[in-house]
C-alpha cells in the first residue's frame, strides 16, 4: 500500500491507493514544487458540486514520502450512491505552520487545486492536480482552478479542459492502474516512476537555438524547424518543419515565422493558423501567447476569428513573459521589462545596447536576458550584469524556474550546467559537471533538460536529457 495520506470523514468513499478499489473510481496524483521544509500537510476536501459548505477533509497528508511529480500522494475516490455522479474536489497545501483549513478564510501560505469531475461506470478517472508555487495565495471562483498562477475552468468534462495532457506545469497523467475486473479489486501499488529519468534521446544534432517546454514535451530550435519530443526515457522526437520562433503555455505550442503565428497542440500536431505580418517574436505562459508583429506586441489568441489585442508599441526581437513580467529586447539590443497588466510601461530599461542577445526567459518576478558573455538577471525594476564568462568560455543557454537560475558554459572540449539560487543570490553550484559540451537548456520547476555531447558521439551529435531540480 502506498502510504502518505491519512483518512478523515468522507464525503465520498475512499480509498487508499495500493488497496482494492473497485473499478468506478477518481484516482487523484497530487504533486508540488513547494518545498518539503516548507509545507505543513494537503488536505483533500470532497463534496456535491451543489454543495456551499466542503466539510472536513477526507484525506490529510504530510511529509515528503515519494518522488516527483506525485511526490504529495494518492487518493482513490469511489461513489456512495450514483455510479455516474459529480463532485467537486479540492486539494489544499498549507504552508509554514498553517492548517488548510484555515485557507478557507485566508489563502496568505496556502495553494488550492480545484476539480470538478464525474464518475465514469466501470473506470477507473486518472486525475493529476500540481499545488504549483505560482499559484500561491490565488483566489479563484468555486468553479475555476489555479493553473500556472491563473484561474481556468475547473471542470474535467468541459471541453478543452487540459487534463489529459497535464495542465498542470510540469506533471504528466499519472499512469493508469492495473485493468480490475468490473466492480473488482486489483492491487495497485507501483509507484509512478522519476519522469526526471535520465537519457530522453539520443542521435540528437546540436540545438541552433533555445529550449523550452510544456507540461508533456520539451522542444528546441533546429536549422529546419521545431524539434518536439516528449518527457519519457527513450523518445523519439519529430521536427515542425519551417518555423523559427516558438513557445509553450499549458495547451497549445505556439510557433512563429515572418508571416505566420500556427497553434499547435503540446504534441506538434497542427492545429489553427492566423497570418500576421512581420512576425519577429512569440512567447507563452499558462493559457495566453503574444507576439511581437510590426513593432507591436500583441496578445493573440489560438482562434484566427478572435481579435488580436495590442498591447503596447515596441520593436520586439525577442520576448519572453511569466505571470507577473513581460521581457523584450528590440533591434538595436535594448532590454526593457513590462508589467502584464495595462498600462504596461516598461518599469525598467537598460538604455545600453546589448549586442547578440540570444534568448530571454522569465519565471514569476522574474527574467534572464542571455548574451555571449553575460547573464542580465531582471526583476521588476532593474536589469543588472549578474553572471559573466571570459573567452574561450561561453554560455550555451539559459533556463529559469520559480527557485533557480540554470546555464550551461562550454569551452573547447569541456562543459557544465550550473544552477543559481533566486532566493538566495550567490548560492548554488554544478548541476552536471565534466561534459564535453551543452549547450541548450530548459526548467520546468521539477526537472531541468538540456542538450549535451557525450564522449563517444560524432562531432555535434549528442543527446536531450533531464535530471531533478536542485
Amino acid at each position: 500500500m502506498r502510504r502518505g495520506f491519512m483518512a478523515g470523514a468522507a464525503g465520498a468513499t475512499l480509498l487508499a491507493f495500493g488497496a482494492c478499489y473497485p473499478a468506478t473510481a477518481v484516482r487523484l496524483e497530487l504533486g508540488t514544487d513547494v518545498a518539503c521544509d516548507d509545507r505543513t500537510s494537503t488536505a483533500v476536501f470532497v463534496t456535491d458540486t451543489k454543495a456551499a459548505d466542503l466539510g472536513p477533509a477526507v484525506a490529510v497528508a504530510k511529509g515528503c514520502a515519494f518522488p516527483a511529480p506525485h511526490n504529495i500522494g494518492s487518493v482513490v475516490l469511489v461513489p456512495r450512491d450514483a455510479k455516474d455522479a459529480s463532485m467537486r474536489v479540492e486539494a489544499v497545501l498549507a504552508r509554514n505552520g498553517k492548517d488548510p483549513v484555515a485557507c478557507r478564510d485566508n489563502l496568505d501560505d496556502c495553494v488550492v487545486g480545484r476539480r470538478i469531475v464525474a464518475y465514469q461506470k466501470h473506470s477507473t478517472r486518472a486525475l493529476p492536480v500540481t499545488l504549483s508555487n505560482q499559484c500561491l495565495g490565488v483566489r479563484c471562483p468555486e468553479t475555476q482552478t489555479c493553473v500556472a498562477g491563473e484561474c481556468v475552468g475547473a471542470d474535467v468534462d468541459a471541453p478543452g479542459f487540459c487534463a489529459g495532457d497535464g495542465c498542470d506545469a510540469g506533471v504528466r497523467p499519472p499512469p493508469p492502474p492495473p485493468p480490475p475486473a468490473p466492480d473488482a479489486g486489483d492491487d495497485g501499488s507501483t509507484v509512478p516512476p522519476d519522469v526526471c529519468g535520465g537519457v530522453l534521446a539520443t542521435g540528437e544534432a546540436r540545438p541552433t537555438g533555445p529550449m523550452r517546454v510544456s507540461s508533456s514535451h520539451v522542444y528546441w530550435a533546429t536549422a529546419t524547424g521545431v524539434r518536439v519530443l516528449a518527457k519519457q526515457p527513450k523518445s523519439s522526437a519529430k521536427t515542425i518543419e519551417g518555423y523559427t520562433l516558438f513557445a509553450a503555455n499549458t495547451t497549445h505550442l505556439a510557433l512563429g515565422r515572418t508571416d505566420t503565428i500556427a497553434f499547435h497542440d503540446l504534441n506538434g500536431a497542427m492545429g489553427p493558423l492566423r497570418a500576421m505580418s512581420n512576425v519577429t517574436a512569440v512567447a507563452a505562459v499558462g493559457t495566453k501567447a503574444i507576439a511581437a508583429a510590426g513593432g507591436i506586441v500583441f496578445d493573440v489568441p489560438p482562434s484566427p476569428t478572435d481579435a488580436l489585442t495590442r498591447l503596447f508599441t515596441r520593436d520586439a526581437q525577442k520576448l519572453a513573459i511569466s505571470n507577473e513580467l513581460i521581457l523584450v529586447v528590440n533591434n538595436a539590443g535594448v532590454l526593457t521589462v513590462h508589467p502584464t497588466k495595462p498600462p504596461y510601461d516598461a518599469t525598467h530599461t537598460l538604455n545600453a545596447a546589448i549586442n547578440n542577445v540570444v534568448d530571454v526567459v522569465a519565471a514569476g518576478a522574474g527574467g534572464a536576458f542571455l548574451s555571449s558573455g553575460t547573464i542580465y538577471l531582471a526583476g521588476p525594476t532593474s536589469i543588472s550584469p549578474t553572471i559573466t564568462v571570459v573567452a574561450p568560455k561561453t554560455f550555451g543557454g539559459v533556463a529559469m524556474d520559480a527557485q533557480n537560475v540554470y546555464y550551461t558554459v562550454r569551452s573547447e572540449n569541456t562543459a557544465e550546467v550550473v544552477y543559481l539560487r533566486r532566493a538566495t543570490p550567490g548560492t548554488g553550484g554544478g548541476l552536471a559537471t565534466g561534459l564535453v559540451d551543452a549547450s541548450a537548456i530548459a526548467a520546468d520547476g521539477q526537472c531541468v533538460y538540456f542538450w549535451q555531447l557525450t564522449n563517444n558521439a560524432a562531432a555535434g551529435i549528442g543527446e536531450v536529457v533531464a535530471v531533478p531540480r536542485p
